[in-house]
């Protein structure tokens, strides 16, 4: 059992959700989305009777969507940039180490010749 919270960003309302288990599913999905639209259809017929038109919601412009884009995938890019250079870097240090015990002797084995 689990809570579900929710902020619509064409209402700025927010709801909580009570789900089974640690994420929705589905059929909890499905249920959230038919709550939403009918609030938000509750909500745009009242602003409808209250100013006499309709309420119009852009959710940004096409630059500011375009921004957020970028910067999710400037983020992914560097993650993946950073598992790479980790996994890189064990994989040389390893083949240095291993390379360097071949090909000279402890110091111990030296001093006993």
């Amino acid at each position: 059992m689990g809570i579900f919270q929710y902020v619509d960003s064409q209402t700025g309302k927010g709801y909580d959700f009570t789900i089974s288990g640690e994420n929705p599913s589905d059929v909890e999905f499905s249920k959230i989305a038919q709550i939403l639209r009918r609030d938000r259809e509750e909500d745009l017929k009242a602003y409808k009777d209250k100013y006499g038109a309709d309420l119009y919601v852009d959710d940004g412009t096409a630059v500011g969507r375009s921004l957020e884009t970028g910067k999710k995938d400037i983020k992914g890019a560097f993650g993946e940039v950073i598992g790479t250079l980790e996994t890189d870097w064990a994989w040389v240090s390893r083949k240095l180490w291993y390379r360097l015990r071949r090909t000279r002797p402890p110091r111990a084995w030296a001093l006993v010749s």
